[in-house]
């Protein structure tokens, strides 16, 4: 049997401005994605998720016709990216992220009459919450089948691979989420000249001195999709002078001089973490009764900003980074704490 683990991911700072060429910063945290994968005496290919509730039974031919679908509608997708042409790329299958992931993995790792395989998908990160449990699965099932089938799988193939899964999932993803689940620790990503999306591995230290105290907490899940999201804000960061994607590049800008600097500067820290909140709210992605707690955190001195893509409508959004105020305030209790540790690793494989 072979186990990949990869893991789960807060951005701090830099979500939706890097879908416009703006820096970003993500972190690596303690919760995992694991993908036991061992060999059958037969073609069959089983898939079972305890997150998902799924237990299928695949041919392989099967998963490579409805990878190669799923490819076709999201190359027409990239030409016209509507809400109602992503809907075609995602489908309504619950199993649409396990048979994309699959066959992708399929595609690239095997041939045609290769014995199938079991696979047990197991997380404990939560789903549409901006911890990135797709980037997770995207990356630690490519990975485990691999091994299992004894190929070669270096950094960039997992790379595209995943980020060709991420796709199906989330219409046009910025790479965040499988790269940090890939690399671990905390990840500075910006944009080269070509456009292509360049992440720089940090020291895992900095999280001690620098983010020392936060907390994080699940609001809940959002109603809708990182996908959908994207589609119906991105417009609204449009434009060669927008003031609001120039209040996210500026203060990201900021925020990633902080966590290089020898010493923590807590109270630039808060400023900064608030600032970015207020530009997720003016982009329309967090939810009024979120809002409400972020105000409570700061009227107390403390500071909370979303991780993730948020939401359009409901009272979840997701992951809610804080730093919060002493002592603690009852508003916090209202959502589920993630005790969990920070700049974890990423990728890891074992026999």
């Amino acid at each position: 049997m072979i186990e990949a683990s990869a893991a789960g991911k807060v951005i701090l700072m830099g979500e939706h401005a890097v879908l416009h060429d703006c820096p970003a910063l993500a972190m690596a945290i303690g919760l995992r994605c694991c993908a036991r994968v061992s060999t059958r005496n037969d073609p069959q290919i089983t898939a079972r998720s305890d997150a998902l509730g799924l237990n299928r039974t695949y041919s392989r031919e099967a998963l490579l016709r409805y990878t190669e679908q799923v490819r076709r509608a999201w190359a027409r997708y990239r030409l016209k990216p509507l809400s109602q042409d992503f809907a075609r790329v995602r489908g309504s299958d619950p199993d649409h992220l396990l048979k994309c992931a699959l066959g992708e993995s399929l595609h690239h790792f095997t041939e045609a009459n290769c014995l199938g395989l079991d696979l047990s998908v197991h997380s404990d990160i939560p789903l549409n919450a901006g911890f990135g449990s797709s980037g997770a699965l995207a990356v630690c099932i490519p990975a485990a089948i691999a091994s299992l089938y004894g190929c070669e799988a270096t950094r960039t193939t997992l790379h595209r691979l995943a980020m060709n899964i991420e796709r199906y999932q989330h219409g046009q993803p910025s790479g965040i989420d499988h790269t940090t689940a890939l690399l671990g620790s905390i990840i500075a990503f910006q944009r080269d000249h070509q456009g292509a999306l360049q992440a720089s591995r940090l020291p895992a230290n900095i999280a001690a001195l620098h983010l020392a105290g936060a907390q994080l907490y699940h609001t809940g899940s959002a109603r809708e999709s990182t996908g959908e999201v994207i589609v119906h804000t991105r417009a609204r960061l449009a434009g060669r002078n927008n003031p609001l994607l120039a209040k996210m590049r500026q203060t990201t800008a900021q925020f990633s001089q902080l966590l290089h600097a020898a010493q923590a500067d807590r109270p630039q820290l808060l400023a900064l973490i608030s600032d970015y909140q207020r530009a997720l709210e003016a982009l329309g992605v967090v939810p009024e009764s979120v809002c409400d707690v972020v105000r409570a955190v700061e009227r107390a001195g403390g500071a909370a900003k979303l991780c993730g893509a948020g939401a359009l409508s409901g009272e979840g959004a997701g992951c809610l980074l804080v730093f919060p105020p002493a002592p603690a305030i009852d508003e916090l209790a209202a959502y589920r704490r993630i005790d969990t540790p920070f700049a974890a690793h990423g990728l890891q494989v074992s026999v």
